[in-house]
């Protein structure tokens, strides 16, 4: 009773947000508590400032990171100091070449109408904090790992008019992502490119920007 007061407290200068622990049974714990570092620091950038950990939804697909670890990792990798928070392990260092150039595809984007999806491989690669700390433009976010792990291509093509994938697993899946005009892909994803039109714009090494002509359909290679 008091946690569920918690959870719907409605009172100011207080944010509350609930953290699911659960990941698929096929993925490595360790993605899975990158990904929960991944969550937290997301709640905290949104204006969360209180937290809750749920392990609810175990299922036949589904385990969850036991409640120890995860709070015993969330208290070794993030430094709370200064009102800021870090996550350790994503420190690393971005030349001026790089930040310049995220710099300008961040201005490209934001003269091309219609949706950026942008793909990288899963939260285990650094370099995709790169176009979160400088691309402000709105984009959808699908990692190639979790929509692995959730099944979304099995078929080879995520079908964004039948199926709602999410920025992680769980999480909540995008209501309004219907179409990619435009595939923001990092070079290890194996994406299908047959029908895809190649772009003159300019990416960050290690990205590449196609537009879509068919925006409901994105195509994997096997």
């Amino acid at each position: 009773v008091d946690l569920m007061k918690i959870r719907y407290m409605d009172q100011p200068g207080f944010k509350v947000e609930t953290i699911s622990l659960l990941y698929y049974k096929s993925m490595p714990l360790e993605h899975a508590i990158d990904r929960l570092f991944v969550n937290v620091d997301r709640a905290y950038k949104d204006g969360a400032n209180i937290l809750i950990l749920s392990n609810r939804g175990v299922d036949e697909n589904h385990v969850a990171i036991p409640s120890l670890l995860a709070v015993s990792a969330l208290a070794l990798c993030v430094l709370c100091y200064a009102g800021e928070w870090r996550i350790n392990r994503w420190t690393y260092g971005i030349d001026t070449a790089t930040m310049q150039a995220a710099s300008d595809l961040n201005d490209a984007l934001k003269t091309l109408d219609g949706a950026v999806l942008f793909i990288p491989n899963g939260v285990r690669q650094r370099d995709s904090q790169l176009i979160d700390t400088y691309v402000d433009r709105d984009v959808y976010l699908c990692e190639y790992e979790t929509l692995q792990a959730g099944g979304f291509l099995d078929d080879g093509v995520l079908d964004l008019s039948a199926e709602a994938p999410g920025p992680e697993y769980p999480g909540r899946p995008y209501e309004d992502l219907t179409g990619a005009d435009w595939l923001l892909v990092s070079d290890g994803v194996p994406l299908d490119t047959t029908g895809l039109e190649p772009t003159d714009i300019p990416c960050p090494a290690g990205y590449t920007l196609w537009h879509n002509p068919t925006p409901a359909r994105v195509a994997f290679a096997g």
